[in-house]
This record gives C-alpha cells, structure tokens and sequence, in this order.
C-alpha cells in the first residue's frame, strides 16, 4: 500500500509516494526523464521490508519546476532536506542512472543522512565527458526539442521515434507521456553540461563513508556504466561493493526487478546489518 504526498523541500515542493512505515527508510532516486513510477515494479517487494520513499526530483513528475536551478548539487539539497525533516532518520538511497549522481552527491554531503548507498548504472562519464559527446547525445538532444515543442502526446510520440513514425506503440506514447511531466530546461542543463557545476566526483565518492553497492550492466544492452568508471568509483570509495548483470540494460530494476530486489535485500543483511528481512 502506498500513499502519494508531497514535501516542501524549501524552493521546491517534492512529489513522492510512500510506503508503510515497516522498515529501514529506503529512498529511491529516478533516472533523468523519468518519475516516481520507474521504480514501479519494485514497488509491491520493496514495501514488505522497507520505509519506501520514491521521489519526483524537481523538474520531473509532479514536483515543482525550478527554471535554471537543475544542478546534480541542486537535486542533492532536496533529498537531504527530505531525509533530515521528514524521514528524521537515515535513509539507505538508491539512485538510477541520474538519480545515482544526486546519491552521489546525498551521501558525500550529508554522511550522516545515509547509511547504505547503492548505484544502478550510474553514469559517471559525466566526470569527464558531456552528453553530447555520447551515443545517448542525439535521442536526449530529439527529447529535448520535442518536448521544448511543447505538442499534444501523440505529436511527442512521433518525434520521439527516430524515423516520424507514428508513433503509436505503447513504448512510445508512454515515453511520451512520461516525458510531458518534466521541464525542458532539466534536459538542457544536461545537454550544456551545466547540471555538473559545481559537483567533483572524485572528492564526493571519497567523502561517502557508508557501504556503496554499485550494480553494473551490461554496456552491449545500453548500459551507461563501463569498467573505467567503475574503477574510478572503486578507487575513491571506502567501501565498494559490485555486481555486474550479464544481457541486462540501463533500465536494470526495470527488465530484472526480482533480481535488484534482491540485491537490495543482500545488502541490507550482509553488507550493512539493518536486517530488513
């Protein structure tokens, strides 16, 4: 059972659904696009074990849009805000691809907010690498532009595809409606790179002082990830946990949510001892 509510981070009021206060607060951090629901199928498990919180970050879903003010720092200081005035207890944070970076920057800022950080293909090319540069440049850049377009949903599902079709396959249209939910300018702070002022990776991972779990994906099915990142985040963090999923994409706790799951539960009981089963 959850409740949908929201949160005045102070600037920005935070969409979010709640589970039943059963466990460990479990806060969850969507991909860069996306909202709440990505997390969906992990949902119904999750609740049996945990205090699950999954956040809309501004700019996406139904939380408050924040024009120029989509900085990762700037995402950091609402879920710290969340998990020091609502939660008043620290929180293990799963953060998904972008949402990785915002978790990144939650644990290195408030060590004392996060007790058990895990990262799910987090894309730390960014350290070193704009978008743009990137074979993820030309579909964020058609988002970007269709969306900033501003047409109904059907008319976003066709630009949307690659080829102007029509848009009709329910991948597209729900991508589409997904999208609709967030501020064109939180795609173009990425697409000019300006969502990375202000943030060094290498210092915040060295700052993060709770058990990390980073699970990796499989770079031939569109995972972000690759080894020379991982080994950065190896190198800076104190304490690094991996797993590597084999024919699992970007949209891991999507296409393998049993097995996220359970990697999440693993963690909890072996890595940090909060013993959420």
């Amino acid at each position: 059972m959850i409740s949908e509510k929201q949160f005045d981070a102070g600037g920005v009021v935070l969409n979010l659904v709640e589970g039943q206060p059963s466990g460990v607060p479990l806060v969850l951090l969507h991909d860069l696009g996306a909202n709440w629901a990505a997390h969906q199928a992990m949902l119904p498990a999750l609740t049996l074990g945990w205090h699950v919180c999954a956040l809309d970050l501004r700019g996406h879903g139904k939380s408050g849009r924040t024009p120029e003010h989509y900085r990762v720092l700037d995402y950091a200081q609402d879920v710290i805000a969340f998990i020091r005035q609502y939660l008043r207890a620290p929180a293990a944070v799963y953060g998904h691809g972008f949402g990785g970076l915002v978790a990144i920057a939650v644990a290195g800022q408030a060590t004392e907010a996060v007790h058990g950080l895990i990262l799910a293909d987090p894309p730390l090319f960014y350290r070193r690498q704009r978008i743009t540069d990137t074979l993820w440049g030309e579909p964020l850049t058609r988002a970007y532009q269709s969306l900033a377009a501003a047409p109904s949903t059907d008319e976003l599902a066709r630009r949307l595809s690659p080829d102007h079709l029509a848009g009709e396959s329910s991948g597209l249209r729900a991508r589409a409606e997904r999208l609709r939910r967030v501020d064109p300018d939180a795609l173009r702070a990425v697409l000019e790179h300006t969502h990375m002022n202000g943030l060094a990776l290498g210092p915040l991972l060295a700052r993060v002082s709770c058990p990390t779990l980073i699970i990796q994906g499989d770079p031939r099915y569109d995972a972000v990830l690759d080894e020379d990142d991982a080994a950065f985040a190896r190198w800076h963090l104190r304490q690094f946990s991996r797993v590597k999923l084999e024919h699992v994409g970007h949209n891991l706790h999507a296409d393998a949510p049993d097995t996220v799951i359970q990697l999440l539960e693993t963690f909890s009981r072996e890595v940090t001892g909060l013993g959420v089963l």
